[in-house]
């Protein structure tokens, strides 16, 4: 407390808020060692650069305009043959972004392409770029004369290898090389069970094909006719065993259970019950409904009968 004057100022919530800077712009940017194209501008958001084949990570710089802006995507990135895309995200103090894309084209002398799904792959050459699989066993391949890494697993027989998309997204797809075919891969794991889902094999008596999304996944699966319960029947291999068999799945708990003719008939047992109970619960309401009209009807008639007693009487 002092003798001379202060001012406060009191502003509401929105006022303040209209004070925050919008700066959502970069001062720079740049990578260690080489030259973006085109070059850089604030207001330009895609860059493209090329590097050897023998360069396996990257660092990216980036400096933001303002100073209470935040900045997302800079720093050192590994990188692997072909396209690898980088986005770089200014967030300015009132909230409102930018996002600046760099892509990182890694030389590759002799790439190979594969298709899946309708989708095309480049195999990927580097191990220290795939995400290693449970109960996988690290071995290498060779497809079109080149080493390539690989996984395998001796329960389930697959071979597993990286791929990449043309967006720079790396997954795991299994090589048949009988066949010179592959299939991306899924994994779905439970507390108990690691599953590779597959198409169904054959309709099941009481079953309808169907299709379920699990982990952002869509798969075919089994449910009941004319049911809208969640009972749901997937077919998978167990990676640990390399069995086939059919699955429950429980949506609502993202869980796994085997499945038997003996927990079906048990389903299907209490789901008739839970139906006669609603059966019969609705035909004995819609009994003492018509009961209790009857005797509301009937209430008036006596009244009329008895007033013409006591008229008689008098």
């Amino acid at each position: 407390i002092s003798s001379s004057t202060k001012t406060i100022r009191l502003m509401t919530q929105a006022e303040l808020e209209a004070t925050y800077s919008s700066d959502n712009n970069l001062k720079a940017l740049s990578i260690d060692d080489y030259e973006l194209t085109p070059a850089f501008s604030a207001d330009t958001l895609e860059y493209t650069i090329t590097v050897p084949s023998e360069v396996t990570k990257i660092k990216i710089n980036a400096t933001k305009n303002d100073s209470t802006a935040t900045v997302s995507g800079d720093g050192e990135h590994e990188v692997n043959e072909g396209s690898n895309v980088f986005e770089i995200k200014v967030q300015a103090q009132n909230g409102s972004a930018k996002t600046y894309k760099i892509t990182v084209n890694v030389e590759d002398a002799n790439p190979i392409n594969i298709t899946t799904d309708n989708t095309s792959y480049t195999i990927v050459k580097r191990r220290d770029n795939i995400e290693a699989p449970s109960s996988y066993t690290e071995t290498t391949i060779t497809i079109d004369d080149v080493e390539i890494p690989a996984y395998y697993s001796e329960a389930s027989g697959l071979t597993l290898i990286g791929v990449k998309d043309e967006a720079g997204n790396v997954y795991l797809a299994i090589y048949y090389a009988d066949e010179n075919r592959y299939e991306i891969y899924n994994e779905n794991k439970s507390d108990q069970l690691t599953l590779y889902i597959k198409e169904i094999p054959e309709e099941k008596e009481g079953f309808v094909k169907s299709t379920i999304t699990i982990n952002d996944q869509t798969y075919e699966c089994l449910k009941l006719n004319n049911d809208t319960s969640d009972f749901i029947l997937i077919y998978a291999m167990n990676i640990l065993t390399g069995e086939e068999d059919y699955y429950i799945y429980d949506k609502e708990n993202n869980s796994y259970v085997a499945y038997n003719d003996e927990i079906m008939s048990m389903y299907v047992t209490e789901t008739e019950k839970y139906k006669q109970v609603i059966l019969y619960g609705g035909i004995g309401a819609i009994a003492i409904i018509f009961i209790l009209l009857i005797i509301c009807m009937r209430k008036p008639k006596r009244s009329k009968k008895k007033k013409k007693e006591l008229e008689k009487r008098e």
